[in-house]
């Protein structure tokens, strides 16, 4: 009798998904969110609008703080209240865990009016004359106890920042930041996007996605004497979508147009990786290495050029095509739509 060969056809699906409601604090993994133009939603929070990085921390004179100047925002655990909607802030570093209680930040913009109905509104910039942003945006002032907290912890960890003061904002919808307002329209991102493209306080675009695969090989390249953890932690890289089953590694760099579920999307550019993959976020430290990123610029382009704004690329950005407010969750397949050039 003639033996039978069988051949399994995989086919890319969401793995994990991971919102990041305040910019560049630990993200929340999710099993079912909702696609929204400004980026991942929570069912049934802040009125199933997007709260992926809705919040950001700035100076007083209205800068934004990330990774790249305050790296141990890395180790600050974000999870949802639901019974009484609100963020709750909890340190994760044992010394950090005995110094700072947590920290509930409300949801809803409305909690940061005054007893008049004034509203507290802060201007916010980016730290490279607003190239990322496009304009100055606007933020609430979440107030002054959580003013207090994040500016005793900065103080804390950064020696430099002693002589500043730091606020929690929550981005103000009618700010209305535009991809394609992003340095100045000249950037490759900025050109693809549409004109309604936009995001809050996320660097490029309001989607960011990585493959498993592309992970996988980039573990097997590191070296074993590198001070990352190996396997790397996804959480250097701040995806808000993890697919598993592509066909190899780096395939997405080619998915241009794509459907997740009932979602539609169009890739805005590959993913630089300035220095932010290379801070630990178990431990808030970067280390002389560099790694993961040094391994990266021995084999993956560098389409911006090094430096602040580029680096080796790893994962794509994307933004919703039509029929936003659609529901994803973890095992919703992805498959090629249209013509464009792209095979999965």
């Amino acid at each position: 009798m003639a033996s039978i060969t069988t051949t399994t056809i995989t086919t890319p699906k969401i793995k994990n998904l991971y919102v990041y409601p305040i910019k560049s604090f630990k993200g929340i993994t999710l099993q079912n969110a909702i696609i929204t133009e400004r980026g991942l939603a929570i069912p049934n929070i802040n009125g199933n609008k997007s709260i992926d990085r809705l919040w950001c921390v700035c100076d007083t004179d209205g800068y934004v703080q990330d990774i790249r100047v305050q790296p141990h925002f890395a180790t600050i655990a974000v999870e949802i209240d639901y019974e009484h909607n609100c963020l709750v802030l909890t340190p994760t570093l044992d010394d950090d865990i005995k110094e700072f209680d947590p920290l509930k930040i409300p949801i809803h913009n409305e909690a940061f009016y005054d007893n008049s109905g004034e509203e507290h509104v802060v201007n916010v910039s980016d730290r490279y004359k607003n190239y990322w942003y496009g304009h100055p945006l606007n933020g609430y002032n979440c107030g002054e106890e959580a003013a207090n907290w994040i500016t005793r912890f900065i103080h804390k960890h950064n020696e430099y920042s002693e002589d500043q003061e730091f606020l929690f904002l929550r981005y103000k919808q009618s700010s209305k930041r535009r991809i394609s307002e992003m340095f100045k329209g000249k950037s490759d991102i900025a050109k693809r996007a549409m004109p309604n493209d936009q995001a809050a306080f996320a660097d490029c675009s309001p989607f960011h996605l990585i493959s498993t695969e592309s992970m996988l090989d980039l573990n097997r390249r590191l070296p074993a004497n590198a001070s990352c953890e190996n396997p790397v932690s996804i959480f250097r890289f701040r995806p808000n979508i993890e697919v598993e089953c592509a066909k190899q590694a780096y395939d997405e760099d080619k998915w241009m147009t794509f459907n997740i579920g009932k979602a539609s999307f169009r890739q805005l550019g590959p993913t630089g990786r300035c220095v932010i993959p290379t801070t630990s976020p178990m431990k808030g430290k970067r280390y002389d290495d560099e790694e993961p990123r040094a391994t990266l610029m021995k084999y993956r382009p560098l389409p911006y050029g090094d430096g602040p704004h580029g680096g080796p690329i790893l994962g794509i950005w994307m933004a919703p095509q039509a029929n936003v407010e659609q529901h994803v969750t973890i095992g919703d397949v992805i498959t090629e739509v249209g013509n464009d050039p792209m095979k999965l």
